[in-house]
């Protein structure tokens, strides 16, 4: 133990003169060459920390470490310290006692009712403070942690007896239904320390900011989530009213963002107001980009496919009807060699079968050269899908295909100066 050590380096000291240090090292079991079959205990990674329950006002972790050959069971006890050395100003801080098998390390996470640490400068972790255990070397048990300035709130937030809502996971999922323009899906989770409900509203915006100007778009009650890490998932879809765009022929493409809202009737009451808005980008081609497989083919996968385009008609319309259908994707390759990809939206017989669609070209490297929401073609004009814009016949040159039409009836989708296509059959 420590102090029979202390003791008996003492008396031999006063009655052995000379034969201290020799004596010494016998009783300290070690020699030279480091061969002590001991245990020798230290501190590693000390630090103060948040106390770790409402009812402590100090909190302290850290790793200690027993470099000798012996398992060691180690009080270990903190004090709160004006300076830093313990003495019988020091007022006790907690303390635990950690088994340490020999060449290993035990971590460990302790907290105290001191009632206050103002005034205090210091925490003082000492291993083996009991002085059971005849250690390698009896010098290394003491670290020693200066205090942050205001603590603890510079290390903690305050304790909150409240629910606190915050979005684990959202994204822009297809429509739920075929009356919905949009669909979505959420996480909710309670991060507070209190179980609690609320509501999720998503909004259709221009912007980043809620206001007068957004559109509703679907919402409803979570159900009770437990405190601590308790979640709540769903799917939602909305039919949008679109203010601005025509009524009868809502576009979710009309807006640039759907916003998801945590409580948006400010009904429960939080211990953080500020982290309830989750904002998602509208893709540009939604629905279709997330909906439709043959929309959702990517650059590198039309690229897969280039040598299956080919230049023949394809017949679009004829006396049976539709044959090129709206929601009908056709992959493509400009006579500029750029390779993209078209969805029919519309085709419309009382207009001359006017084609709508929505296209996207790209670029050799995959980035997106041009993309353009409902193009229109009347009927016998031509297409550039490198700039996307309908040309007159007299513009050939550069045209990618010939909207064109037979008869009354009859309409051909028809490649022009080696462009190429290939109809999507997912």
């Amino acid at each position: 133990m420590k102090t029979t050590k202390f003791l008996i380096s003492k008396l031999f000291s006063l009655f052995l003169g000379g034969l201290l240090i020799s004596l010494n090292v016998a009783c300290d079991d070690s020699s030279d060459d480091g061969d002590c079959t001991k245990p020798d205990l230290l501190f590693q990674e000390v630090k103060v920390i948040c106390p770790p329950n409402e009812n402590y006002q100090i909190g302290w972790e850290g790793i200690l470490k027993n470099t000798g050959q012996e398992d060691a069971n180690s009080a270990v006890q903190a004090w709160l310290s004006v300076d830093d050395i313990i003495d019988a100003t020091d007022k006790a801080a907690g303390g635990l006692v950690v088994a340490v098998n020999a060449e290993s390390s035990k971590s460990f996470t302790f907290g105290a009712t001191v009632g206050d640490t103002a005034g205090y400068n210091y925490l003082i972790l000492e291993a083996d403070s009991r002085s059971e255990i005849d250690e390698c070397n009896e010098d290394n048990n003491i670290s020693v942690i200066k205090i942050p300035e205001n603590y603890p709130e510079e290390l903690c937030e305050a304790f909150c007896d409240k629910p606190d809502f915050v979005f684990e996971a959202a994204s822009i999922i297809c429509p739920t239904s075929q009356n919905n323009q949009i669909g979505w899906e959420v996480t909710i989770k309670n991060i507070g320390k209190v179980d609690g409900e609320t509501s999720v509203q998503a909004w259709l915006s221009m912007d980043e900011q809620i206001d007068t100007t957004d559109d509703a778009a679907g919402g409803r009650i979570t159900g009770v989530m437990s405190a601590n890490g308790g979640t709540s998932s769903f799917q939602f879809g909305a039919t949008v009213p679109c203010s601005t765009c025509n009524p009868n022929d809502p576009k979710v493409q009309d807006y640039n963002y759907l916003i998801l809202q945590i409580d948006h009737n400010s009904e429960t009451e939080e211990c953080d107001e500020d982290n309830n808005i989750h904002i998602i980008s509208i893709p540009k081609h939604y629905p279709d980009v997330t909906c439709n497989d043959c929309y959702k083919t990517s650059f590198e996968e039309i690229k897969s496919l280039e040598k299956t385009l080919s230049s023949l008609e394809i017949i679009a319309t004829d006396f049976t009807g539709f044959l090129l259908k709206p929601e009908d994707v056709i992959f493509y390759k400009t006579n500029k060699g750029r390779l993209g990809k078209l969805i029919i939206k519309n085709i419309e017989p009382s207009e001359d079968y006017k084609l709508t669609f929505n296209a996207i070209t790209y670029n050799a490297d995959g980035t997106i050269y041009k993309e353009k929401l409902n193009i229109t073609v009347r009927g016998t004009w031509l297409v550039d899908l490198d700039e996307l814009i309908e040309t007159p016949r007299d513009e050939v040159s550069t045209r990618d295909f010939w909207w064109k039409r037979i008869n009354n009836k009859t309409t051909y989708f028809t490649p022009v100066n080696d462009a190429k296509f290939a109809f999507c059959a997912k």
